[in-house]
């Protein structure tokens, strides 16, 4: 069973930006990866300014993006019912 999340960041324009992803929500997956490799402002911004995530991964390119997502947007590829 996945378990999906939210990743927000407080941005340096002082809103928050927030991603949706799709898999390995739990702490000791996203949080560890969160904390280790996405620990800086810079890194952070960088992580949510693509749009959604379908899995994140350690290095930034690594991460894979949900493929139906847009900067700002929501994910609809992954909403649908």
């Amino acid at each position: 069973m996945t378990v999906s999340s939210t990743i927000s960041v407080f941005c340096r324009d002082g809103v928050f930006r927030t991603v949706y992803c799709h898999l390995h929500g739990e702490p000791t997956w996203n949080g560890r990866i969160l904390h280790t490799h996405y620990a800086t402002g810079q890194q952070a911004e960088a992580l949510v300014e693509h749009g959604d995530i379908r899995c994140l991964g350690p290095p930034l390119r690594q991460t894979r993006r949900a493929y139906a997502s847009e900067p700002g947007g929501r994910c609809d590829g992954l909403l649908r019912t």
